[in-house]
């Protein structure tokens, strides 16, 4: 059943004297069109209205009445296509759902294609599996339009670009490396900077050179002022005297770094981690064993 035939059928002509009917109404309607309304003739001008209103209700009841039953035959034609219509819509319903269920499983198989494709490629690249979350995907790849050889490219040209930032990376760093060893070189310090202690830098997700070689540079004159500062302290206190503990006697004794005798002495000390680093590093400039307990 490709088409339904349906019968139009003659419908009968509603009939009655519209010209006479339009003639009598006019000379009803005369009187009214010369109607002066005064303070003296208002309850005649009410009757009048009353009697016109009564003549249109009339003239408008007898449309409903037609109508009403006109459209009869029609309501009971409407209703029964409308059951029709129903019918229509159940078997299509059951066909869309069906395509639907099958268009799902084809989209879910598209989709998990395109998950092995990436893993596949940047297994193949030098980049880690967290990349895989980094690719972006067209949002209507998974439609049937958009060819698996398509989404390739697009991804192969993303994991290119990965792969130039993690290179461009690579070089930033190891130039900053480089800028650690040259200023531990030119400042001579005595507790070298490492890599470790920019470790915030060099781990970040955009790592900014600029920015890490002034941290590098400002940290590594800090340190050789405090390592200076230290190393001046402990010097101008030896010129004076260096406090002794012999058994249970305290005494003075000079700083002679010439001298060719040689003595042992056991000191304690109360001081800090890093003032004790400074004071080791002053006892071997004066060639003077010690050992740190």
């Amino acid at each position: 059943m490709n088409e339904v035939q349906i019968v139009t059928p003659k419908l009968p002509e509603i009939k009655f004297d519209f010209n006479k009917v339009k003639r009598e109404l006019d000379l009803e309607l005369l009187p009214y069109s010369n109607l002066i309304v005064t303070e003296d003739t208002i309850p005649e001008c009410k009757k009048s209205r009353a009697e016109l209103n009564k003549l249109r209700k009339s003239l408008n009841d007898a449309k409903i009445k037609i109508k009403k039953e006109w459209n009869a035959p029609y309501v009971v034609f409407e209703n029964n296509v409308k059951d029709l219509l129903a019918m229509c819509d159940d078997a299509l319903k059951f066909i869309d759902d069906g395509l639907g269920v099958y268009e799902q499983k084809r989209v879910d198989a598209k989709a998990s294609d395109v998950r092995e494709l990436i893993a596949s490629l940047v297994s193949d690249s030098d980049l880690d599996q967290s990349y895989e979350r980094k690719i972006i995907l067209p949002e209507n790849y998974l439609n049937v339009s958009v060819t698996m050889k398509s989404i390739e490219e697009d991804i192969a040209i993303q994991i290119a670009r990965f792969e130039k930032e993690l290179e461009e990376r690579a070089e930033r760093i190891q130039l900053a490396e480089q800028h650690i060893t040259e200023v531990n070189d030119l400042m001579d310090l005595k507790s070298p900077l490492t890599k470790d202690d920019f470790k915030s830098f060099f781990n970040a997700e955009t790592f900014d050179l600029a920015a890490t070689m002034s941290e590098i540079t400002d940290r590594a004159k800090s340190r050789r002022a405090s390592e200076n500062k230290v190393v001046e302290i402990v010097k101008e206190e030896a010129k004076e005297s260096a406090p002794v503990k012999l058994g249970s006697t305290m005494r003075s004794v000079p700083i002679d770094t010439n001298t060719t005798e040689k003595s042992v002495y056991t000191l304690e000390i109360t001081c800090s981690d890093v003032q004790i680093m400074h004071i080791a590093h002053y006892l071997k400039e004066l060639n003077i064993s010690f050992i740190k307990k």
